[in-house]
């Protein structure tokens, strides 16, 4: 798939709103992040930490994205960061599930989860051929 140079940097700004908005959201609202996917939650603060940390890194990520995007940055670097954590956390479900963590809601997180980094690696991808490719002027 070949993307012009101006849809290609929209389609990379809206990766990096999006990953810093499904970062900061469950950041701040952990039990309900939990409750929707189906993850198990505990009695003490200590459980939202996972949730917390995941959140941390896709939002870091988002805007390491945006800010590269915006102003001139090498974007690829954060993208493939992008696609390695989303491919984990699709690996991670994908251990769940064999263990025998059968909620269909965590089987839509993981699907959520495998559909990001098919888009992260088709964006990663048509940065590395931008790269490549000469500029005209």
């Amino acid at each position: 798939m070949v993307v012009s140079s101006s849809n290609l940097r929209q389609l990379t700004i809206a990766l990096g709103i999006g990953t810093v908005t499904a970062g900061v959201l469950p950041f701040l609202a952990p039990e309900l992040f939990a409750r929707v996917f189906g993850l198990p939650r505990g009695e003490s603060p200590a459980a939202d930490i996972a949730i917390r940390s995941v959140s941390a890194r896709d939002a870091i990520n988002g805007i390491g994205i945006l800010s590269a995007t915006i102003h001139g940055g090498r974007v690829a670097p954060w993208i493939l960061a992008r696609a390695l954590s989303d491919g984990m956390d699709t690996l991670a479900v994908g251990l769940a599930w064999k263990a025998g963590a059968r909620s269909p809601r965590l089987l839509a997180l993981g699907a959520i989860a495998l559909g990001a980094t098919i888009v992260d690696t088709l964006l990663y991808l048509g940065h590395k051929r931008a790269a490549r490719t000469p500029q005209t002027r």
